[in-house]
């Protein structure tokens, strides 16, 4: 599992089928989007069950691994939406900040968005599209370079910011549209 960071570990080995899927299920309800779990996992049902549930309710597999003692641990990123759903069907105004992992302006930018997300409540969404596993979304909307913000509202692209951003501008553009 060492090609990408774990965010939290559920172990399922030994629990009766149907109630792996759910202990998964409670596991990833309570990682964020983007966040990886590892689910480890005894082999026949449950692993024939339960990647393929996990994939059903729009959760991303990674990697499948047989851990040849008889338990295969599987990673799912959590896509709790997509962005269509999140981003341009939305009926508030959407802050999405495309990032990577390994970018320090990224990194600086996550308590600003933090802070803006609770300033502004329900009267805008913030979304972030991590551009490694979402590449083919970061070509759909031209995205050179990250950290990139753009902003829309109502399905449409109001505003686009690249590089690490102060507050007061990001805040100058949402107080336009909340």
């Amino acid at each position: 599992m060492a090609d990408f960071k774990i965010d939290d570990t559920v172990d399922i080995t030994d629990v009766v089928c149907p109630t792996t899927f759910v202990k998964a299920k409670i596991a990833l309800e309570e990682l964020e989007e983007g966040e990886i779990l590892s689910v480890k996992m005894n082999d026949g049902e449950p692993v024939q069950n339960v990647p393929r549930s996990i994939k059903e309710e729009g959760h991303q597999i990674l990697k499948l691994i047989d851990n040849e003692d008889g338990t295969f641990n599987l990673a799912t990123r959590i896509s709790s939406d997509d962005f269509e759903t999140q981003v341009l069907l939305s009926e508030t105004p959407v802050l999405t900040e495309f990032y990577s992992d390994s970018c320090i302006p990224c990194k600086r930018m996550s308590p600003l968005l933090s802070q803006i997300e609770s300033q502004y409540g329900d009267s805008l969404k913030v979304v972030k599209v991590n551009i490694n596993f979402d590449a083919d979304l970061a070509k759909e909307y031209g995205v050179l370079s990250v950290p990139t913000v753009v902003f829309f509202d109502k399905g449409e692209e109001v505003e686009r910011l690249n590089g690490l951003q102060p507050k007061d501008s990001l805040t100058e553009i949402i107080d336009t549209l909340v």
